[in-house]
């Protein structure tokens, strides 16, 4: 989800996102792995405050945010990398998965067109 630090009003618009997501998937808060990016963190005008971030992390249980920029890619990498980490510990046994790696095993699936770890 992104929101941005110039919007104090951007974490208002992401609620109905978010409840959306959880429709969509039958699920509730702190299942599915979330994470709020807050873009424009190079921006000197900022509005959006630390504790309203705070109060929408804890409110929907959103296992964190990062201060984002577009502009100049601060935490960007950072932030997705964390996503793909967390998505394959709660779905994969990641401990397995290195293992396999490390034994020189092909775990790459192919659906006829490309190789992917999980599909």
């Amino acid at each position: 989800m992104v929101c941005s630090m110039a919007d104090d009003q951007s974490l208002n618009k992401l609620e109905r996102y978010i409840q959306l997501m959880y429709e969509a998937h039958s699920t509730g808060p702190g299942v599915l792995p979330t994470y709020l990016a807050i873009n424009k963190s190079d921006l000197e005008n900022q509005t959006l405050t630390t504790e309203q971030v705070e109060e929408f992390v804890k409110k929907y249980q959103v296992c964190g945010y990062f201060e984002t920029s577009a502009k100049t890619g601060d935490n960007v990498e950072l932030m997705f990398r964390t996503l793909i980490i967390d998505t394959f510990n709660r779905d994969h046994n990641l401990t397995e998965l290195w293992t396999r790696i490390a034994n020189g095993e092909n775990i790459a699936k192919s659906n006829g067109k490309n190789k992917c770890l999980v599909c």
